[in-house]
C-alpha cells in the first residue's frame, strides 16, 4: 500500500475523493448543528474545490529530489512490459536468449544490433541452451563452430529438411571436409596482407593479441616480406588451379641460401630474375628485391621461420584440404547456408586454419554486402562461436564487429568466462565486448567474471533499511526499551556470491538501454522445431557426405619448372 501511495497518478484521485468526501461529510453536520438548510450541489462542488485546493498545494509545495529513491543506485530487474519492446511478433524471427526474452532481429525496429556475448562455464549450457535452440531458429544462414561435431549430427537433417545447403570444414577428420583456399578469396594486395597477418599471428607461438605485439619485430616483418613476395609471385604467375598454399610451400622448398656464397642464385631466383625481365614493375619482383636485402645468414634465417609456419602444409591430409576451395563462403549472404566449422576440442593444433577461414569468411561477406544495392547482405547471417577462445587470435576482431552489424552480420561470441577474453584481446576485449548489445550469463565462477556480472551488468538498487537499537535510561521507559530508524543504502541485485550461485536453469539477460532480466534458460525441447533434431529421434542424426572424394589424389605444378638444369 505504502508503495502504492507513491504513485502520484493513483494516490492523487484516492487523496481526492476521501477529502472532499470528508469536507462535505463536515459541512452537513455542522449545518445540521446550526439548524442551516444547504444546497447539496453547491456544497459538493464546495467540496470539490476546497480537496484540490489542498493536494494542490501539498504535491506542488513539495519538491521531489532529483534522485529520489535512487541515491544509492537505480538498477532493477526488467519487467513482462519492457521485454514486449524487442520481441518479435514472429516467433521464429527472433534470437532465443532465454525461456522468456527474445530479441527481434529487426534492428530497425529494436535499434539493437545482433551481436551477442556469451559467459557460461563449462557445463552451463552454451551449447545446449543457447547455441541448439538458436540454430533451430533458421532465420538466417549459419556459421557454426562445433567441437564434436554435435550440432552437424544433431540439426543437419532439420537444416537441410528446410531448404539449408550443408558445408562443412572438418580439421578433426579432414577427409570428410569441404576444401577451403584462401586464395580463391584474394581480390586486391589488401586480401594478401591481412592473410599473411593472421596467419603470422595464429603460427609458430601465436596466439593472442601479446604474443602477436611482441612478435611484430624484425623476423616478424621480414617474414611478411617473404610471404608478400611469394605469394604475389604465385597471383602473378601460375594458373589458377595452382594459386594456393602447395605453392606456397613448394616455392620454399626450393628456397636455399649459401652463407658463404653471396652471389648463388637458387631456382626461386631464377624464377625471379624470369619474371623482372618479363615485367620490370612486378610487385612480386620489388618485395623479394627488399627481402634479398638480407645477408645469407639472415636471410636463411628468415626461411627457417618461415619453414616452420608452413611445415603443417607438408602433411598430405592438410595439403589437399587447402589445394581448392568448394566452400564458395560469398555465396553465404545470396542463398541459406549452413556452414558447420568441426573443430577438436581438445587438441588445437590445426585451428589457425579455421580461424584463417573465419577470417577469410568476416571480409568476403563485407565485400559482397557492400555490392549491394542496398548494403546489407540478402539474407543475414549468424556466427555461433562456440570455443571461439581456443579457436585463435584475430587481429582485427575490434574493427570489424563494428562494421559487421550494419552488413546483416551478427557474431555470437560463446565463451568459458572473462579471462578468456581479456587473455586473448588485452587491450581490444572491452570494445570487442561493448559492440555486443546483448550479454547473456549462463552461469560460472570466477572473480572477474562474477564481479563484471554483479557489478557492470546489474549495478546497484536503493533499498530501505532499518536499524534496531534497544537499551533505556532513567527517564526512559526501561532498560528493554527499543528503537528503530530507517535510511537508504545501495545494494548489488546480485552480489559476486549470490551471481556464482546461480541455479542451474537460471540465467541473466543483459541488454544495452534496459534493465537486466533475471530469467529461465530456453529449453530446446520447448522449441517447436524439437521433433526434427536427432536429440529427439536419432533416424533424424546426420551424416555429412563430401561431394567430392579427394583423398589419395596428386597435385601437379605445370606452370614454372623447379628442375633447372646447369648449363
Amino acid at each position: 500500500m505504502k508503495n502504492v501511495l507513491k504513485n502520484k497518478m493513483v494516490a492523487i484521485p484516492i487523496l481526492f475523493l476521501v477529502s472532499s468526501t470528508l469536507i462535505f461529510l463536515m459541512a452537513v453536520m455542522t449545518a445540521r448543528e446550526l439548524e442551516f438548510t444547504l444546497d447539496w450541489k453547491q456544497t459538493a462542488e464546495a467540496s470539490a474545490a476546497i480537496s484540490l485546493f489542498f493536494i494542490f498545494v501539498r504535491f506542488n509545495g513539495h519538491k521531489k529530489r532529483e534522485y529520489e529513491n535512487m541515491e544509492q543506485g537505480s538498477s532493477k530487474w526488467g519487467t513482462a512490459r519492457e521485454k514486449k519492446r524487442i520481441v518479435d511478433k514472429d516467433f521464429f524471427n527472433n534470437i532465443i536468449l532465454s525461456s522468456s526474452v527474445f530479441l527481434s532481429m529487426n534492428m530497425y525496429r529494436t535499434r539493437k544490433n545482433c551481436h551477442v556475448f556469451v559467459l557460461g562455464g563449462s557445463g552451463a549450457g552454451k551449447s545446449k541452451f543457447y547455441a541448439t535452440p538458436n540454430i533451430m531458429q533458421m532465420n538466417a544462414s549459419y556459421v557454426i563452430t562445433d567441437p564434436g561435431k554435435d550440432h552437424l549430427s544433431n540439426l543437419g537433417k532439420m537444416l537441410e529438411n528446410h531448404g539449408y545447403k550443408i558445408k562443412v570444414f572438418n580439421v578433426v577428420n579432414m577427409a570428410e571436409s569441404m576444401h577451403f583456399n584462401p586464395f580463391a578469396y584474394f581480390k586486391a594486395t589488401e586480401d594478401i596482407l591481412r592473410f599473411i597477418n593472421i596467419l603470422i599471428a595464429n603460427t609458430g607461438g601465436g596466439g593472442n593479441q601479446n604474443q602477436s605485439q611482441n612478435k611484430d619485430d624484425f623476423w616478424s616483418n621480414a617474414e611478411k616480406l617473404w610471404f608478400m613476395a611469394h605469394i604475389a609471385y604465385i597471383r602473378e604467375t601460375c594458373q589458377e588451379e595452382e594459386q594456393n598454399l602447395n605453392s606456397l610451400v613448394l616455392l620454399l622448398t626450393n628456397s636455399e641460401v649459401h652463407e658463404e656464397d653471396e652471389s648463388f642464385k637458387s631456382a626461386v631466383d631464377v624464377l625471379f630474375d624470369e619474371l623482372e625481365q618479363k615485367d620490370s614493375k612486378s610487385f612480386a619482383v620489388k618485395q623479394y628485391k627488399k627481402y634479398k636485402l638480407a645477408a645469407g645468414k639472415t636471410a636463411k634465417s628468415i626461411l627457417i621461420s618461415v619453414g616452420v609456419r608452413l611445415a603443417y602444409f607438408d602433411i598430405p591430409a592438410l595439403s589437399r584440404l587447402v589445394a581448392d576451395d568448394d566452400l564458395e563462403l560469398d555465396t553465404l549472404g545470396n542463398e541459406k547456408t549452413a556452414l558447420f566449422i568441426v573443430v577438436n576440442d581438445h587438441d588445437l593444433t590445426y585451428n589457425f586454419l579455421v580461424t584463417i577461414l573465419l577470417d577469410t569468411l568476416f571480409n568476403t561477406l563485407v565485400d559482397a554486402a557492400d555490392n549491394q544495392p542496398s548494403h546489407h547482405l540478402k539474407i543475414p547471417v549468424r556466427c555461433i562461436l562456440d570455443e571461439i577462445a581456443n579457436i585463435g587470435f584475430f587481429p582485427n576482431m575490434h574493427v570489424l564487429i563494428a562494421v559487421l552489424r550494419r552488413r546483416w552480420v551478427s557474431l555470437e561470441f560463446l565463451f568459458q568466462n572473462l579471462n578468456q577474453v581479456k587473455a586473448q584481446y588485452k587491450d581490444n576485449w572491452a570494445t570487442i565486448e561493448g559492440n555486443c548489445d546483448t550479454t547473456v550469463f549462463l552461469g560460472g565462477k570466477g572473480e572477474d567474471t562474477t564481479k563484471y556480472v554483479s557489478n557492470d551488468l546489474l549495478g546497484k538498487a536503493t533499498i530501505d533499511t532499518v536499524d534496531y537499537g534497544h537499551g533505556g535510561t532513567a527517564n526512559s521507559m526501561g532498560p528493554n526499551s527499543y528503537n528503530s530508524s530507517e535510511r537508504k543504502a545501495g545494494r548489488n541485485l546480485k552480489d559476486e556470491t549470490e551471481v556464482s550461485r546461480l541455479e542451474d536453469d537460471e540465467c541473466i539477460v543483459s541488454i544495452r538501454g534496459m534493465n537486466p532480466f533475471d530469467c529461465k534458460k530456453y529449453v530446446p525441447k520447448d522449441h517447436p522445431n524439437y521433433r526434427e533434431s536427432a536429440d529427439y529421434d536419432r533416424a533424424n542424426a546426420y551424416t555429412f557426405q563430401p561431394g567430392i572424394v579427394t583423398k589419395g589424389s596428386e597435385i601437379h605444378y605445370v606452370t614454372f619448372d623447379l628442375n633447372l638444369q646447369e648449363e
